[in-house]
């Protein structure tokens, strides 16, 4: 699953905008409250307050997973309507949100708002260390931060319907945090030796996330994206990267079109022009309507170098 970085430096920086980094806040804290300069959409909520399960998600305008993760955030507000509030907080200007917002129509059917001088970013995605487009967090009918991550991950709609029953609890919660914080671990050591070009260490620490955390769909997608896009040339890993796609493939069951076409990506720089094009097949065929022609392009490329490869006489 890919985010946007909110500040984008280098391709390193922006491909490997997994939800990482140090944390004051942690799993269980009583969510910030919602600092708002503008409601574009739907009425003013207080998170914490009611009886109501919140979804609070930071997206931008920009993002194109922020984009594709609208209409299934509009899905989950439809069916838990009696017990779900969702509200989506961007950063940027009212005409700019309101005008994307008016776009979207009925696949962006939830409440939308403005953030206050960073305010309501600084106390959710700052908090938790967070700087990634679009995250989620799900905040309980206490009032409390039971999960936090992408909203089209595996996991997050499970999460959802566990809260709003009641099935997921603190103890869960803390399991999750723990399991994050391993994981971050783990990848900033990867980051390191990727911009060292210590590739020795970067397989050793690949490897032992391949075994010990290969169900992670988050990780192992932004692995194989960095093997794909790291700027130095000798950390680029084709070969490798279609190890991680699978993993990633596999954990998502196949049913994610942002992970099918990062798979298919790996196989195409890998010289596996006919598995590129069948995943980017099955990534187009379950892709969200307004992203669909991107990875219809995307395939008709795949396509064209397979022709071309075809039509090249032998040396």
């Amino acid at each position: 699953m890919l985010f946007c970085a909110r500040t984008v430096s280098t391709i390193l920086a922006s491909a490997m905008a997994f939800p990482f980094a140090a944390a004051a806040a942690e799993m269980g804290d009583q969510a910030a409250p919602l600092s708002i300069a503008t409601w574009v959409q739907g009425d003013p909520v207080s998170v914490g307050q009611g009886d109501k399960v919140y979804v609070v998600e930071f997206w931008a305008t920009w993002c194109l997973p922020c984009k594709e993760s609208a209409p299934h955030l509009t899905e989950l507000q439809r069916k838990y309507k009696d017990d779900l509030v969702v509200v989506g907080i961007s950063d940027e200007e009212p005409s700019v949100v309101e005008a994307f917002v008016q776009s979207m129509g009925e696949k962006m059917d939830y409440t939308v708002a403005i953030d206050k001088d960073s305010q309501t970013y600084s106390g959710y995605l700052e908090a938790f260390g967070l700087n990634g487009y679009p995250t989620a967090f799900v905040v309980d009918r206490q009032g409390r931060i039971t999960w936090y991550g992408h909203p089209m991950s595996q996991e997050f709609d499970d999460i959802v319907a566990r809260v709003i029953s009641g099935a997921y609890d603190g103890v869960a919660a803390k399991k999750n945090a723990e399991l994050l914080k391993i994981q971050e671990g783990l990848f900033n050591q990867f980051v390191s030796y990727c911009k060292s070009g210590d590739t020795e260490n970067a397989t050793a620490i690949t490897d032992r996330m391949y075994k010990e955390h290969g169900t992670s769909i988050d990780l192992m997608t932004a692995v194989a994206w960095v093997y794909l896009n790291a700027p130095d040339e000798v950390m680029r890993n084709p070969k490798r990267a279609v190890q991680f796609g699978a993993a990633a493939v596999k954990a998502s069951e196949g049913k994610n079109a942002r992970v099918l076409e990062i798979y298919a990506r790996t196989l195409f720089e890998s010289g596996d022009l006919e598995g590129a094009i069948r995943e980017q097949e099955r990534a187009v065929e379950l892709a969200p309507e307004q992203v669909r022609p991107q990875l219809q392009e995307q395939l008709e490329e795949y396509r064209a170098a397979t022709t071309a490869e075809q039509s090249t006489p032998p040396a």
